[in-house]
């Protein structure tokens, strides 16, 4: 029939049961479930009824065909190995091969409108879930990690006006967890070199140059921090994006995500590829909460032995430094600065840092030559309040000892000793905890 519901007409005109019909991509052919072989089995016809074929044969149940986007397979469901599995099988129904290999019931098969992946419902998880794989059956991916019952997805013709979407798995298992199964507000750094990122004038699909029409989500409530909340836009900060090649590094800030004591893994998506957006979307503030005092990237370029920089930081907080003597080099990821003994970023006497007791702070850090103090982040520049490579002396055990610390203007201040550093001339994580144990005089920065 139309599309109004005018000139409605039987057009396969059977006698037995003919149902789950889907047009092909160029609109010329129909692929439904018919019982005219007294077993189900998937056929395919001309738009008009005409030239019916059996393409399944089999004595099996075939159900739910779906068109591949470029009209080349056929995705269905049969239960062909006792329990029903996603099968695909070329357009005339050649080379019918499983993609699910599951011992659970798998059905439902809907192609995304890339056709690098396909939707499903399951229930190997006991209740019936809906699941994303790749178009070859890898990669399953449980989407709504739900108590109730998900069943029949369908993907749109595109993702709210972005047309791509890549999905995101974020290991449970190195997100210690304790007792505790999630972890509210958790930053994480998503960093990748696709070709599918790069610009559209460099063979990629996005369409900005600066990968403004890029953003991410997640799909379920859980991930977005509560009932009815999904789907939700992510707070996320670009750091590096690199058009010629499809470079990304991004900040993102999960509202809740899964932890090593949890049974699932977290799945949020990269959406890209929308010719209607220019300007920014994302909101550097809103990854890093209100715990955050500050967050430095360094990732500026600078002119050595200059005074003249901001290092921006990108919490709410704005706790922004001035560039002293620094110059910019490679980092871990994108850029990073230089501090050759006398540099430093000063943040001026900023009132956040004023009476805390208890702090971590956490850098890479490549270390080349130890030094007399060699200071990366001051509360002025005269490092006697400052983190930073604490100097190696005698006094700490021998010649080679040296310490992370945080100076307080009275003694050395918090500092951990013994050989921890090394200058491999590697990258290395560096995070110092201050559980506010210390004596009288040294438990607060002033």
């Amino acid at each position: 029939m139309n599309a109004d519901g005018s000139g409605q007409g039987n057009i396969s005109n059977h006698t037995n049961i003919d149902r789950n019909p889907a047009w092909s991509p160029d609109g010329k052919q129909i692929v439904f479930t018919s019982k005219r072989d007294d077993d189900f089995e998937i056929y395919r016809m001309d738009d008009d009824g005409g030239n019916p074929v059996n393409l399944s044969n089999n004595l099996a149940t075939h159900d739910l065909p779906a068109w591949s986007p470029d009209g080349s397979q056929i995705a269905f469901a049969t239960d062909r190995e006792i329990n029903f599995e996603i099968y695909v099988m070329g357009a005339d129904g050649s080379s019918p091969t499983n993609l699910t290999n599951h011992g659970a019931r798998d059905e439902a098969p809907d192609w995304s409108p890339d056709g690098s992946k396909i939707l499903f419902h399951t229930d190997r998880d006991t209740d019936l879930e809906v699941y994303v794989m790749n178009a070859n059956g890898t990669n399953p991916i449980n989407l709504t990690l739900w108590a109730g019952t998900d069943t029949d997805p369908a993907w749109g013709t595109a993702f709210g006006s972005f047309n791509f979407r890549k999905y995101i798995t974020i290991d449970r298992n190195r997100i210690p967890g304790g007792c505790r199964p999630t972890i509210s507000n958790y930053p994480l750094l998503y960093s990748v070199t696709d070709q599918d990122l790069a610009g559209t004038g460099f063979g990629g699909k996005v369409n900005d140059p600066n990968g403004n029409d890029i953003i991410f989500r997640a799909l379920n409530d859980a991930t977005c921090g509560g009932a009815g909340l999904a789907p939700c836009k992510l707070d996320f900060e670009i750091e590096t994006y690199v058009t010629s090649t499809g470079e990304l590094v991004a900040w993102v800030r999960a509202p809740s995500v899964n932890t090593s004591s949890s049974t699932f893994d977290t799945v949020i998506v990269i959406e890209y590829g929308n010719e209607d957006i220019s300007s920014p979307m994302q909101n550097p503030p809103g990854v890093w909460d209100a715990n955050y005092v500050g967050g430095w990237h360094l990732n500026e370029t600078v002119v050595d032995e200059q005074s003249v920089t901001t290092h921006i930081d990108s919490t709410a907080n704005a706790n922004d430094g001035l560039q002293t003597n620094n110059a910019t080099t490679s980092g871990k990821m994108a850029n990073a600065q230089e501090f050759d003994g006398d540099d430093a970023i000063d943040l001026g006497d900023i009132d956040a840092l004023d009476g805390i007791q208890k702090l971590t702070a956490s850098a890479w850090v490549r270390l080349d030559a130890l030094t007399d103090w060699g200071t990366v982040l001051a509360k002025g520049v005269d490092t006697t309040h400052s983190w930073g490579q604490k100097e190696s002396a005698a006094s700490q055990e021998g010649s080679d000892d040296v310490g992370v610390g945080v100076r307080d203007g009275v003694e050395d201040g918090w500092n951990t000793n013994n050989d921890i550093l090394s200058t491999d001339g590697e990258f290395h994580l560096w995070t110092m905890v201050y559980d506010g144990t210390q004596s009288a005089d040294t438990d607060r920065l002033t």
